[in-house]
């Protein structure tokens, strides 16, 4: 059989530029890096340190890499690229190791934090991050937690949590954490998480929030991240949940003791726009009580339901809220009205009525209710905190 020409000059140009293409290889997997920090607990007492990359300005990539030790120390950690890295170590507080380190091959990275102590025994008690913060700065109080045994937490704006006896808050205070000054201090409350109280705070640096948890001492607990901007926080022990609110329409969730790696969830969204801001949780009736930023309204949640009701539009800009579950009152602090407000929500709602005024507070930004009712306000302004009784008298000033 005769072989068509131009069927035989087709077949031989496929045949050559089959031969003369390049062999296309398998895509490459990301190498995935196993690490071990030795003395991680024994150094810091925290089971979990956040170990970051960031890429060096050769990369392609840009986003740094964060993952978490599990107890033993290890880690691992997926990268996008063999190359040069700047390894950090954080314990929640601060950056507690750092080294530009060249990854080239799968080889295991070994890291040794130094303990301070001179051996094991001594290790096991000693702390390798820095002393407590002495700030020697005014008090700037942001937000304001009392726990049951009768502490006052302070988180205040040059980024610290300090702790006060309110038994006796002329002895003294103690500066129990302290922050990475990246990151915005925005709101702290307390939890009663496995039978013990807990702090949890809110920070934010550009369009991202994180939430870190502590023990009433100090020691760092665990921290969840989001790109979302946090604002408020309050703690539900019903629905074992801590809640965040963002300056917009939706707030988020994280249930207790949830993983290190978990993102906190959308879990609801007004209708129509608010900018969320402080929140406050009335426990014994399931109420959210949450506040506008962009205009001072106040709105109740039922969290058994979805109902949602407005309380009050007349309480100026609330810059924080707390609920007292003894008097069944909800008090706000108003910054730009130099009041804190107290507003009754049983056995209906009440109208916005003055606790205090002007001729005491400048700049009202935090409250907190203690357990025998008494009232402590955080005033930015006056760089101070003052203790109230149940009655709105002025009983002490903290400076």
């Amino acid at each position: 059989m005769k072989f068509p020409r131009q069927l035989l000059w087709s077949t031989i140009g496929f045949a050559i530029l089959f031969l003369t293409a390049p062999a296309r290889s398998a895509p490459r997997e990301s190498p995935t890096i196993r690490g071990h920090v030795y003395n991680a607990t024994n150094c810091t007492g925290v089971p979990h340190l956040v170990v970051k990359l960031t890429p060096s300005s050769k990369s392609q990539y840009q986003s740094a890499l964060i993952t978490n030790t599990n107890e033993d120390g290890d880690f691992q950690i997926q990268l996008q690229e063999f190359g040069e890295f700047y390894l950090s170590i954080y314990d929640g507080v601060n950056q507690i190791y750092g080294s530009l380190t060249s990854f080239r091959s799968l080889s295991p990275v070994l890291i040794a934090l130094k303990p301070l102590a001179s051996n094991q025994q001594e290790a096991a008690a000693s702390d390798c991050r820095e002393p407590a913060l002495k700030t020697g700065k005014a008090l700037t109080p942001v937000a304001m937690a009392i726990s049951s045994f009768g502490y006052l937490y302070v988180l205040d704006g040059y980024g610290a949590i300090i702790r006060f006896s309110t038994a006796s808050p002329d002895k003294g205070s103690q500066v129990i954490a302290k922050f990475d000054p990246s990151w915005q201090v925005m709101d702290l409350t307390l939890a009663k998480i496995k039978e013990g109280e807990h702090l949890l705070v809110t920070l934010a640096r550009g369009n991202t929030g994180q939430l870190m948890q502590y023990s009433t001492n100090g020691k760092f607990e665990g921290n969840w991240f989001r790109y979302q901007q946090f604002v408020g926080v309050c703690a539900d022990e019903t629905s074992q949940a801590v809640y965040m609110s963002t300056s917009t329409d939706t707030l988020f969730q994280v249930p207790f003791s949830a993983p290190n790696d978990t993102v906190p969830q959308a879990f609801f969204r007004f209708i129509n726009p608010i900018q969320t801001g402080a929140l406050a949780i009335d426990r014994l009736s399931d109420t959210l009580y949450v506040a506008d930023l962009s205009t001072g309204r106040i709105y109740a949640r039922d969290m058994k339901g979805n109902a949602v009701r407005e309380i009050s539009d007349s309480a100026g800009h609330p810059s924080a809220m707390s609920f007292d579950t003894n008097s069944k009152r909800l008090f706000v602090a108003d910054a730009s009205g130099r009041k804190i407000w107290t507003i009754s929500v049983a056995p209906q709602v009440g109208k916005p009525a003055t606790f205090a005024g002007s001729d005491s507070l400048k700049g009202p930004s935090a409250v907190a209710v203690g357990p025998d009712e008494t009232v402590w306000v955080g005033d930015q302004s006056a760089h101070a905190v003052l203790h109230f009784s149940s009655g709105g008298h002025l009983l002490k000033t903290l400076k």
